[in-house]
């Protein structure tokens, strides 16, 4: 009985204990499981050319006849007031009457619901009043409106405002070329979220705020020309995959690319809003300071390329982009800041060219993926550069 009563014992001591083993391995699994790098998430790829898909639509397409048109011709100049051809694609031609075409009078194109595609001549200045309002447009080439009260796709179709450019006629549009103008006005093509493709001439070298906002279909845009952009101005852009900006630019505006959630590469000629302020890339996603960034960035962001010129990587530049695999950095460059690439955890290399001289504090720290280093022609590294990176090429 008394052996009966030991073993009971040595049984309620030992289960208990067992049970809170057990818990505690669980706890130390979930513990290290929290703590490991999720893998990075991936995009199908995306091969099509959209130059090419864009010179299809527009390129081939030869100038209808005169008599597909009714026009009015007075003063040098012609104004078309219908057309009355069979539809399809239509290319108005560049002179009727003898005179250049200036003018696209109201309803021109109106309850035309066979046009497919549309050209217009890069002469054109005035526009009236809902030109392609009941029309199902695939693709149009247009001269874009410069009058305020015009300055928005959707008065083509007749809305009111910018605020219903996303309506159904609209909707079928998925190629867009803007000829001449020097600037896309604020809020200009806000909410066109079946554009698939946009080409921007090379005279248009400013985009205003929120212009490309909400198309979020939007997978090409012709960048590398501009010379500003505004704030918000490709905000919610969450199919676009690659941006390049040139070395014009000289200013984008506060979460131009926020919420452009699938974007994996940008070119840029610096970091930050210029040169000289906001110098920190979460800035362009919609953080109001460096420390907030991460939250911010696109999570397929891998590629940042900075262009010839870009002399700094400023600090905090690209303070823990922990989706960022490749940077590639200009023969330009001469200095990277403190923790400039500090927390970017997918980093697997960096190649510092022959001007850079200096390396800040905590440069990489936190950078654990970090396997090869070439410092150029570094002679200065920063306290902690390389802090918890697997190479320390101090130490080498």
């Amino acid at each position: 009985m008394k052996r009966l009563l030991a073993l009971l014992a040595v049984c309620i001591l030992f289960f208990p204990a067992c049970d809170r083993s057990k818990k505690q391995t669980e706890t130390t699994t979930e513990t290290t499981d929290a703590q490991a790098p999720r893998p990075l998430p991936e995009l199908t790829p995306d091969d099509t050319d959209y130059d090419a898909l864009l010179n299809g639509y527009f390129e081939t397409i030869f100038p209808n006849e005169e008599t597909d048109f009714t026009f009015t011709a007075e003063n040098g100049s012609a104004t078309v007031t219908a057309y009355v051809g069979a539809g399809g694609r239509v290319r108005v031609p560049d002179r009727l009457g003898g005179v250049p075409v200036t003018a696209i009078g109201n309803g021109a194109f109106a309850e035309m619901d066979n046009l497919e595609v549309l050209v217009l001549p890069d002469t054109v200045t005035g526009f009236g009043e809902g030109i392609l309002e009941g029309t199902t447009l695939t693709a149009l080439r247009t001269p874009f409106p410069t009058a305020a009260e015009q300055g928005y796709l959707g008065y083509f179709w007749g809305a009111s405002s910018y605020q219903s450019n996303n309506q159904p006629a609209l909707r079928t549009l998925v190629c867009l070329e803007l000829r001449g103008g020097e600037a896309l006005p604020d809020h200009a093509l806000f909410d066109c979220n079946d554009l698939v493709a946009v080409r921007l001439s090379e005279s248009m070298t400013a985009v205003g705020d929120y212009a490309f906002s909400q198309c979020n279909r939007l997978r090409a845009v012709n960048t590398e020309h501009l010379i500003s952009v505004g704030a918000h101005a490709f905000d919610a852009c969450s199919s676009l995959r690659s941006l390049k900006f040139g070395n014009t630019l000289e200013e984008i505006g506060f979460a131009a690319l926020r919420d452009c959630n699938e974007l994996t590469e940008v070119t840029l000629p610096y970091i930050g809003e210029t040169r000289e302020t906001n110098t920190y890339l979460g800035y362009l996603f919609g953080a109001t300071t460096s420390a907030f960034s991460e939250r911010f960035y696109s999570p397929y962001l891998r590629q940042v390329t900075l262009t010839e010129g870009c002399t700094a990587l400023p600090d905090f530049a690209l303070f823990e982009c922990r989706s960022l695999q490749t940077l590639a950095l200009p023969e330009t460059l001469t200095a990277v800041g403190a923790r400039a690439l500090s927390g970017c955890t997918a980093l697997k290399e960096l190649t510092l060219p022959q001007a850079c001289r200096s390396v800040g504090d905590a440069a990489c720290a936190g950078c654990t993926a970090l396997e090869r280093v070439s410092l150029g022609g570094v002679t200065d590294v920063g306290t902690n550069a390389f802090l918890g990176c697997p190479v320390d090429p101090e130490k080498e």
